[in-house]
């Protein structure tokens, strides 16, 4: 019997760690350039539910100075040709169940939010909008490089987590507690 309290102990020990880890979730956000439109997708990672929450997306410290270019007569196109200029507005284009709310985003706005729910393990919410880098460093094409070092955040009801954009054009969050 001696042995058995050691083991047991051990195992009890092993399984509150195992459970710890599991209550925490990654957010994974890649974007992809390409034309007309551009593509984001946000990915729960984790292996729990994310009941609610909201992310955001700030393109104020992007090494391009990013923003959204939604209107064709905006100010934020920055195209080599004015009989060919690219816009799209952010449009959700694939896991809407999740999406409760997204802000309205303007013709040179750097930033915008979307409110989730009911984000499980491998859900994605994909959605495509036109962004420009106006730094006049770059193409008007964006790659990782311009969106490096944009922000991502995660508020849930317990939590508020940041990642950041790197030059693979993917950011991450910190680990981000579920809601039970």
């Amino acid at each position: 019997m001696p042995n058995f309290v050691p083991k047991f102990t051990m195992i009890i020990a092993s399984f509150l760690v195992a459970s710890s880890l599991s209550s925490h979730a990654d957010i994974r956000v890649t974007y992809t350039d390409s034309s007309p439109t551009d593509h984001f997708t946000v990915q729960n990672v984790s292996g729990c539910m994310l009941y609610k929450g909201e992310l955001t997306i700030d393109f104020s410290t992007s090494l391009g100075q990013l923003v959204f270019d939604i209107d064709r007569n905006g100010w934020a196109g920055h195209e080599f040709s004015t009989n060919n200029r690219v816009h799209q507005p952010l449009t959700i284009v694939g896991g809407e169940a999740f999406v409760k709310n997204v802000t309205d985003v303007k013709d040179g706005d750097n930033k915008v939010t979307i409110e989730f729910v009911n984000f499980k393990h491998g859900d994605r919410i994909h959605f495509n909008v036109d962004v420009d880098d106006t730094s006049g460093a770059y193409h008007p094409s964006v790659s990782g490089l311009e969106i490096q070092g944009a922000s991502l955040n995660v508020i849930t009801p317990t939590t508020e987590n940041n990642g950041a954009f790197d030059a693979n054009a993917v950011a991450e969050t910190d680990r981000t507690s579920c809601i039970s």
